[in-house]
């Protein structure tokens, strides 16, 4: 079955159709959920004040890294609110799903043998 997917993908016209699909698969998710992400953390208290502080984060630090895994662990101990750690957990699932699913539409263009 895979092979002959892989075939079909490899067809020139089927082969650029299924590689900007690829690209927007890889971006479109990620800029919806952020929108979604920011739309729903601004219903509450402690979302608004989770987006003020990442926005202190947004410039130029050597420990931005660390202060973006302090804030991670912050909403994973409800810092910001149940709210907020619920939405948190959504987008993990959410990145988890979009994970799989670029890792099979990129796996079915490496196994086309066509991957320019």
């Amino acid at each position: 079955m895979w092979d002959s997917i892989a075939k079909w993908i490899a067809q020139p016209g089927i082969y650029d159709i299924y590689m900007l699909f690829a690209v927007l698969m890889m971006f479109v998710p990620l800029f919806i959920l952020s929108k979604w992400y920011r739309d729903h953390a601004r219903h509450s208290g402690g979302g608004r004040q989770l987006l003020a502080r990442n926005k202190v984060l947004s410039g130029q630090d050597n420990h931005k890294l660390h202060r973006l895994f302090k804030l991670a662990r912050d909403i994973e101990t409800g810092t910001f609110g149940d709210a907020v750690r619920h939405v948190q957990h959504l987008v993990y699932g959410f990145i988890f799903i979009w994970l799989i699913a670029i890792t099979f539409v990129f796996g079915l263009l490496v196994h086309s043998g066509n991957f320019r």
